[in-house]
């Protein structure tokens, strides 16, 4: 038992901070759905990430995300889930406001 405490310790307790963003900024939420492009059915399991950082997220049982910790800017979201095409939507903008979006994407 001991054991098990210090190694949770040790993995959680002193991970380091990845925060993405610079000290004292700013930042915004992103937030949407990801549909089936066909029938428009919430992606359950479908992962989002925000390409070129470490910001990634997995939809809920309705196929929402939340992208938190973004500098406001624009980026280039990546969209994946098994038996559906990769995607990549370029050009997403986030500001101080949160964004809603529905991201769709094509089974294979």
């Amino acid at each position: 038992m001991k054991t098990a405490v210090l190694f949770a310790f040790l993995l959680f307790g002193s991970a380091p901070d990845f925060n993405p963003v610079n000290e004292g900024e700013e930042t915004s939420v992103l937030r949407g759905k990801v549909v089936d492009a066909a029938n428009h059915e919430w992606l359950a399991g479908a992962e989002v990430r925000v390409k070129n950082t470490d910001i990634k997220v997995y939809c809920d049982m309705d196929g929402n995300f939340e992208l938190r910790g973004l500098n406001p800017g624009v980026y280039e979201v990546e969209v994946r889930m098994v038996s559906y095409e990769r995607t990549v939507f370029s050009a997403v903008e986030v500001s101080e406001n949160t964004r809603l979006l529905k991201f769709c994407i094509a089974s294979v």
